[in-house]
């Protein structure tokens, strides 16, 4: 939702897109430790005028990264695993074998045994940002929470920090398109749910704690609360 309504601002001013990620097909496991290295530079080179090289959709250690514009938007690690469940028990399609098998074990847990046994995952995946933050240079920080609050403020502010020139009129114009209004949740759909903290509803209060210990770092840096 947040892709489209972004490259609907870029390619009016000219920007070339580039699903990096995409291109290089990797599968989950490779792109959560996916580094561009010597070995694969050739797939795709970041230039720092005109391309979109977007959406990353795990942290990549990207050469020269602080010469680039890079907005970084996250969510709430604690729905993002609720999300995921979700996902990957109901909508997902299965598109290969070993995908199909996980989510064959995904069916049999129930929400509260999944969001345990993936959170050192997701975790680990949130401290690779803050790890790798310092190298990201001029970059433009909106959490998920805040995007769809003010989705509207939230394109302009990216229009000014990338440098392109829009009326507000057109902002506004390109923000109503968008609505992330949800109004009856259905598990089998892809957009089930976009509730900020949903997870307060779905969790037991004891993974809860369990969840706020393991993602206390997380949620202290980017500004989540227990």
């Amino acid at each position: 939702m947040v892709h489209k309504r972004l490259l609907e601002l870029l390619e009016a001013d000219s920007y070339r897109h580039l699903d990096f990620q995409g291109l290089v097909q990797l599968n989950s496991s490779e792109q959560k430790n996916f580094i561009l290295n010597e070995s694969n530079k050739n797939l795709g080179r970041f230039q720092n005028v005109g391309h979109y090289y977007g959406p990353l959709r795990y942290f990549v250690e990207i050469p020269k990264a602080s010469s680039l514009k890079v907005l970084v938007v996250l969510r709430d690690p604690r729905d993002v695993l609720v999300s995921r469940y979700y996902s990957e028990k109901y909508s997902h399609f299965r598109f290969d074998r070993k995908f199909a098998e996980h989510c064959k074990k995904v069916e049999a847990m129930n929400l509260d045994e999944f969001v345990i046994k993936f959170s050192d995952d997701v975790c680990e995946h949130y401290r690779k940002y803050i790890r790798g933050w310092s190298n990201l240079g001029d970059v433009l920080f909106y959490k998920y929470e805040d995007v769809i609050a003010d989705f509207e403020g939230f394109l302009t502010s990216f229009s000014a920090y990338a440098g392109i020139v829009k009326t507000k009129s057109d902002i506004k114009e390109i923000a109503g398109k968008e609505s992330f209004s949800v109004v009856k949740e259905d598990k089998f759909s892809h957009k089930r749910s976009v509730k900020s903290g949903g997870f307060r509803d779905k969790l037991s209060q004891e993974t809860i704690e369990e969840l706020n210990g393991k993602f206390e770092d997380v949620l202290g840096y980017f500004g989540w609360g227990i």
